[in-house]
């Protein structure tokens, strides 16, 4: 009586099992570290879209001003940061410094990243002349 035994042993399939493991778990890393690539630059790309947003509103309001000097704050909760928009003139290094009724004007991001204090900044030049009184 011979019995004919057909399949894989015991240790055959933990070989096949740690083989696919070893070769699948760089896959499994990278997609890891690719979601949390997308989940930061979603984040950014909000904080962005949200200073542009305040950017526009912050203008408004200093178009109504009659200083041209002008600066708002605001704090947003959702995701957490602070927006500062100011309007002033160009510092003393800047070569627009030379130029009369030329504006500096920033939106300045400040967020907190774990426990690292982040700053980033959307900048832009205005001219605005003074009225000439007739």
């Amino acid at each position: 009586m011979n019995k004919v035994k057909t399949g894989f042993t015991l240790i055959e399939v933990l070989i096949a099992v740690a083989m696919i493991g070893l070769l699948l778990s760089p896959l499994f890393i990278t997609q890891g570290s690719l979601l949390l690539s997308v989940a930061d630059r979603a984040r950014m790309f909000e904080r962005i879209l949200k200073a542009k947003n305040f950017y526009w509103s912050a203008k408004q309001k200093a178009e109504k001003q009659e200083k041209p000097e002008f600066t708002l704050n605001k704090k947003v909760d959702n995701p957490q940061m602070i927006l500062k928009y100011q309007v002033t003139q160009p510092s003393g290094k800047s070569a627009l410094k030379d130029f009369k009724d030329v504006y500096h004007e920033q939106v300045k991001i400040e967020w907190q990243d774990g426990r690292v204090k982040r700053e980033d900044a959307l900048v832009s030049f205005v001219f605005k002349p003074k009225e000439q009184k007739k």
